[in-house]
């Protein structure tokens, strides 16, 4: 890979890392023990390792950081809600 593609895609990297750390608010109160223990410190990690990768770049970085963000925040949306209605269709067909 070239530098240019290493640099892509570290910064894709981040943002994913940012999507997690979003994502997990939604599982906030509903896993248990030794499960919301282990979230809780990849999470904790994820927002560490963020903060340090984050700091080194430049604002046109941050910018497109934040654009694959909203691009990850999008597509949770989007299974959020075929997911709902995929529960909501086989819940009436248990009736």
């Amino acid at each position: 890979m070239t530098q240019s593609e290493i640099e892509t895609e570290r910064l894709i990297f981040i943002a994913v890392m940012k999507a997690l750390s979003e994502q997990s608010t939604y599982l906030t109160g509903e896993l248990k023990m030794k499960l919301k223990q282990d979230f809780n410190i990849l999470v904790k990690h994820c927002d560490s390792l963020i903060n340090d990768l984050e700091c080194k770049l430049t604002d046109v970085q941050k910018e497109y950081i934040q654009e694959v963000t909203d691009v990850y925040h999008n597509i949770t949306i989007e299974l959020r809600k075929g997911a709902n209605e995929k529960y909501k269709e086989l819940s009436q067909i248990d009736k």
